[in-house]
């Protein structure tokens, strides 16, 4: 598998509005159980648990390396936008990457591939559609507490597992720079505070 081959195939076929339907509570905790359940290494419950949802767990090895991953997709492509998931099957997984904003953030779904294939031990969960796919914010999965994609970084928070969120920002909001490092949100300003910029050469 050439991950970011895969995952550029994936969002290229996403719509620029409509295609994204919000999950159940039901829904979320599957994928969430099902990602849990890979992460334990028990694939064959995984996949029991995820056919609940019309997803399953596909195995490849990584192209250029070693390893083999976990890629928990839907059995059949449809229009509700929840996305994937992929996990090294062959190291402790100690990291993870999001790609909340696929299509809106210009190829932050091909950094996030890149970052997972170059970097054993990750998972890289990948949003199902653009920010603006659904009605209003409901497809902005930074900015979602009811989503697929939150349920299952809520489940590497629990197992403690540093993540790194790849976004995407206008020029004019940092000029001069071409990197913007920040923690996230500061609970006393909603604005995420930066704690580095870099300008790379040319």
């Amino acid at each position: 598998m050439r991950l970011t081959e895969e995952v550029g195939d994936y969002v290229a076929d996403f719509p620029r509005h409509g295609g994204y339907r919000g999950p159940t509570a039901e829904q979320r905790a599957a994928l969430a159980e099902g990602v849990a359940t890979v992460l334990d290494g028990r694939l064959d419950s995984a996949r029991e648990r995820l056919s609940a949802v019309d997803y399953t767990v596909r195995t490849a090895r990584l192209a250029g390396t070693d390893r083999t991953v976990a890629e928990i997709t839907e059995k059949h492509r449809t229009d509700r936008g929840w996305g994937r998931v992929y996990i090294d099957l062959d190291h402790r997984v100690r990291w993870s990457v999001q790609v909340p904003h696929p299509r809106s953030d210009l190829d932050t779904e091909l950094i996030g591939a890149g970052l997972f294939a170059r970097t054993p031990g990750g998972v890289l969960v990948l949003a199902g559609a653009p920010r603006d796919a659904g009605t209003g914010i409901s497809a902005d999965m930074a900015h979602r507490r009811d989503s697929v994609f939150d349920a299952i970084c809520d489940e590497l928070v629990a197992r403690r597992l540093p993540g790194i969120q790849v976004h995407g920002f206008a020029d004019d909001s940092s000029p001069g720079h071409d990197i913007v490092l920040s923690p996230g949100p500061d609970a006393a300003d909603p604005a995420p505070a930066r704690r580095a910029a870099k300008r790379l050469p040319p």
